[in-house]
C-alpha cells in the first residue's frame, strides 16, 4: 500500500494543483468547465486508492462475503448519490463518487476492526508514503494481524 501511495498520492495532488492549466492546455479552451469536476475526481482517486486495503484485510480474514454485500450496499448508496447530485451536473456526480469512496472506506474499516484489533493509527502507517516506510511492511502488519486472529 506504501508503494501505490509514494506513487498516486503526490501525482494525484499534482494534478489537482495544475488542473486549470491542464485542462486548457491538453483539452483546450472548451473544456474549462472540467476543471473543477477533474479537481474532485482528484479527491475521490486518493481515497479509493485505500479502499484496496480494507479490502484485501477483511479477504484475508476470510469476510470475503461480508465485504462484498458492503460493497453491494455502498453501490446502492452510489447509485442514489447520483441520482440525488444530478441537477448539479458532472460536479455532483463527481461528489458522489467521493461520498462512495469514503463510505465504503469508513464501512470496510469498521467490519475490520469487529474482527481484528487494527485502529485508525495502524491504517495510517500501512497508508504513508514516508521513506521509511515500505510495501514489505505493511505487508507484514497484515500478516501479523491475520495471524493473531487465527491464533485466538
Amino acid at each position: 500500500m506504501a508503494l501505490v501511495a509514494i506513487s498516486i498520492y503526490p501525482m494525484l495532488f499534482g494534478l489537482f494543483s495544475v488542473a486549470p492549466h491542464f485542462v486548457e492546455v491538453m483539452l483546450g479552451h472548451k473544456w474549462v468547465a472540467m476543471v473543477e469536476p477533474l479537481e474532485v475526481l482528484c479527491l475521490f482517486a486518493a481515497i479509493a486508492a485505500c479502499n484496496g486495503l480494507t479490502a484485501s484485510l477483511n479477504v484475508a480474514i476470510g469476510l470475503y462475503r461480508s465485504y462484498t454485500l458492503l460493497v453491494l450496499m455502498n453501490g446502492t448508496f452510489l447509485v442514489i448519490g447520483c441520482l440525488v447530485f444530478i441537477p448539479f451536473g458532472l460536479v455532483g456526480i463527481a461528489w458522489a463518487l467521493c461520498a462512495y469512496a469514503l463510505l465504503l472506506n469508513l464501512s470496510g474499516f469498521m467490519l475490520t476492526t469487529r474482527h481484528l484489533p487494527v485502529t485508525w493509527r495502524d491504517y495510517a502507517l500501512a497508508i504513508r508514503s514516508e521513506e521509511h516506510t515500505s510495501e514489505l511492511q505493511s505487508q507484514f502488519l497484515i500478516s501479523y494481524a491475520v495471524f493473531c486472529l487465527k491464533k485466538k
